[in-house]
């Protein structure tokens, strides 16, 4: 099949509702909410035997992939991204965290699932359909995989992410035959990029393993609202000067990780229906945010929006009818 190209140079908020339904007609139905206008968004798309190949380049922007969703398109199966450039910040159930160049994520396609786009992300991906295995059936795509971030081969990573910019960028359609081939062997690539140990790193300076530490301690106690700089520093056993020292560099302070992480599982509550009888007061304190005043101010800041005109917007594109 031939390769299917959707590029958005939009002006304005219509502008993102539109290519958000031509991106469902060829992958599945998700929200996007850009941090700013205008907003650029492009998805090059090839299906390749039984998989769908997808290179997908953004402007900063999260996009929650709801229970509405979910039920609207019938979409199943699961994915392996693999961020290019920029990264992002992922959550699916009760597991987030960053992923960056040189990881890879694998998600449920039939669960909720939201992710947050910084520092202009490019990532390619393949979608695989359920029960897919590798010829020689040591991988099968299974919700035991589907734990999110994965340790890969970086070699393999390489090589996995070359093959797929090589399917998405060949001339003319891949015919069937020769299309069941390569998918059977990306699949291969795959599953020993999962199943490789990965290769020793090099030893890390301390301040980089440090601010790994302090990332990875806000990920999961973000929606704490006591967690501040200073209870960061203490739950690591260091001076707050000494955190702020190990951030430099990463392009965030500890307080802005705290409150976009924070944001990021708030609209995750928000887009969800099975959330839609919580307030949104509850819906702040959840997300670890002190008031609704706080939260309110905060997604407002992001996204231009409100909370409840965040909500309404999904529910409303979610239930169409």
């Amino acid at each position: 099949m031939g390769v299917r190209i959707l590029d958005l140079d939009c002006r304005s908020l219509p502008g993102v509702e539109r290519w958000r339904e031509a991106v469902t007609d060829i992958y599945c139905s998700f929200d996007v909410i850009p941090d700013r206008q205008p907003f650029h968004a492009r998805i090059v798309e090839r299906r390749v035997g039984p998989l769908s190949l997808t290179r997908f380049t953004c402007d900063d922007c999260t996009v929650i992939r709801s229970e509405a969703h979910i039920r609207q398109d019938e979409v199943t199966g699961f994915s392996v991204s693999i961020p290019v450039s920029g990264r992002m910040i992922h959550c699916q159930g009760d597991r987030s965290g960053y992923v960056r160049p040189g990881e890879a994520l694998v998600t449920d396609l039939s669960r909720p699932y939201g992710f947050r786009c910084v520092e202009g992300l490019t990532s390619v991906c393949v979608k695989i359909p359920p029960a897919v295995t590798c010829s020689g059936g040591g991988f099968a795509v299974a919700p035991a995989v589907t734990d999110g971030q994965r340790a890969a081969d970086p070699a393999l990573l390489q090589a996995v992410t070359a093959m797929i910019d090589a399917l998405l960028e060949a001339p003319k359609p891949v015919d069937q035959r020769r299309a069941e081939h390569a998918a059977r062997a990306l699949l291969d690539l795959i599953a020993l990029m999962f199943a490789a140990p990965p290769a020793a790193a090099p030893p890390t300076p301390g301040l980089t393993a440090l601010r790994r530490r302090a990332e990875a301690l806000i990920r999961a106690e973000a929606t704490d609202p006591g967690l501040t700089p200073q209870a960061v520093a203490e739950r690591l056993g260091i001076s707050p000067g000494y955190l702020h020292r190990a951030m430099r560099g990463s392009g965030h302070t500890v307080q802005t990780l705290i409150r976009e992480t924070r944001i990021a599982a708030g609209l995750h509550m928000l887009m969800d229906p099975g959330k839609s009888d919580l307030t949104i007061a509850r819906i702040a304190y959840e997300a670890g945010f002190a008031s609704h005043a706080a939260f309110t101010d905060a997604v407002r800041r992001r996204h231009g929006r409100t909370p409840r005109e965040v909500r309404d917007q999904a529910l409303r594109h979610g239930n169409p009818g």
